[in-house]
């Protein structure tokens, strides 16, 4: 049975609604993978670099427990002679029926890396960055088979499963760290600088892969077939090269964003974005939605097609809802391929009085509800859930003042789906109590 390219999409989609679930993100916030007609002419390395920006820009915006807002940023490139170390380490492990990290000399990943004529330190320049920890910097991905053929799809499946299918791999979910990496943390363990090339970009990626039918590693499944490796190795690129001789390869997002932000005024949200690159962008899609679902379009706005140079775009709300508002902008190719870059939110306080609840994450046992219209008779109610739906709490909020504090004491720590309602008011988010 072949594997389609709809099928790549439908389980990676499938893969992000999960998550969304998981994780109590708003429904259908990180979109929808699209892959472009030609995506199988790709090179492996290339559609390495597409799907993982694809994902990686997808999460942009939106705020996961205990981690916070992510940037979202796309690798910059599939580098070349990163993608040479990688595919020497995968002919090295096929050919000497081996599975590991440690490859030909001796060597580890991150010594594989610094012993590079091109990218290493030893005895040339220092070509990467220190940042990435070095767990971190090689993922591999074996695939057995019944058949003497290779498997379909490998890179596809390897990244599906890094992303998706990593949580009871020792350490959980080291590789989908890897691939979703962010920038340089405060704590200094692990990270992209960002200070190479566009600021809307960060770190390159390498990719390899080999197989055979008489690669059975010891340890590993083997049925007898053609079992395949794919290895997928990560650098952060210096800021000033000088004499290392990066050689970026592969298909960037049809639109490279810097940035897409809100601002809430008097009359409505200004909504402002900017792009770095463009390729093939027809337009933009702009979608509004109360409580992160039911996403609508508010607007289209016309692209530049193909650009190196940088745009910047705006668009005013006139008619936003009162309390949080979540806007969604995705891009749509020359031929239809829709791609979705990034969601956010804007609290739209003026004019009628807006409900809404702080803190959030709640580190004590009082939660302060404000926003309150105080009328006669008009009194909200708060419920809370847990997020399989099971009702925990439910309460009336006397209105004889805008703000009122409710006890939280007695709910156990986690991540819950709050609701408030008063008249035509209504909010929904999730909180997180530690």
């Amino acid at each position: 049975m072949n594997i389609t390219l709809s099928d790549v999409e439908n389980n990676f989609n499938n893969g992000r609604r999960g998550e969304e679930a998981q994780f109590g993100l708003p429904a259908n916030s990180l979109g929808n993978l699209s892959l472009p007609a030609g995506f199988d002419t790709y090179s492996g390395a290339e559609k390495a670099l597409y799907i993982l920006n694809e994902e990686r820009t997808a999460r942009a915006g939106s705020s996961y427990p205990g981690v916070g807002t992510v940037l979202g940023l796309p690798f910059g490139a599939a580098e070349t002679n990163l993608s040479n170390l990688a595919q020497s380490h995968a002919n090295w492990l096929v050919g000497n029926n081996q599975w590991s990290h440690t490859g030909a000399n001796g060597w580890s990943t991150a010594q594989r890396i610094d012993n590079d004529p091109v990218l290493g330190t030893a005895p040339n320049p220092d070509c990467h960055e220190s940042t990435l920890n070095n767990a971190l910097t090689e993922n591999l991905y074996y695939i057995p088979n019944f058949f003497p053929t290779p498997n379909q799809r490998v890179v596809e499946r390897a990244l599906y499963d890094w992303i998706y299918a990593d949580a009871f791999t020792s350490p959980a979910w080291g590789h989908r760290r890897a691939c979703l990496m962010q920038d340089y943390n405060q704590q200094g363990t692990q990270g992209y600088t960002n200070n190479y090339g566009l600021a809307g970009t960060e770190g390159f990626i390498g990719l390899g892969a080999n197989g055979g039918v008489g690669y059975n590693p010891s340890g590993l499944p083997t049925f007898g077939g053609h079992n395949d490796v794919v290895v997928l190795n990560f650098i952060d690129p210096i800021a000033s090269p000088n004499s290392c001789n990066y050689f970026g390869m592969g298909v960037p997002l049809p639109i490279s964003l810097i940035q897409f932000s809100g601002k809430a005024r008097e009359e409505g949200v200004q909504l402002e974005w900017e792009t770095a690159t463009e390729t093939n962008n027809s337009h933009f899609i702009l979608e509004r939605a109360r409580g992160g679902k039911g996403f609508q379009a508010i607007t289209r706005v016309q692209g530049a097609g193909n650009t190196l140079e940088k745009q910047t775009y705006d668009f005013f709300d006139e008619n936003p809802t009162p309390g949080l508002n979540y806007y969604r902008l995705s891009q749509v190719d020359y031929d239809g391929s829709r791609n979705w870059l990034r969601t956010i939110s804007v609290n739209h306080t003026s004019g009628k009085g807006y409900i809404n609840f702080h803190p959030n994450p709640l580190r004590g046992e009082t939660l302060e509800v404000y926003g309150l219209e105080k009328m006669p008779g008009h009194k909200a109610h708060l419920s809370l859930f847990s997020l399989s739906g099971q009702l925990l709490l439910q309460t009336v909020l006397e209105t004889t003042a805008a703000a009122v504090s409710v006890s939280l004491e007695g709910v156990l720590p986690g991540c819950y789906l709050l609701r408030l309602r008063q008249g035509a008011q209504y909010l929904q988010e999730v909180l997180v109590k530690y």
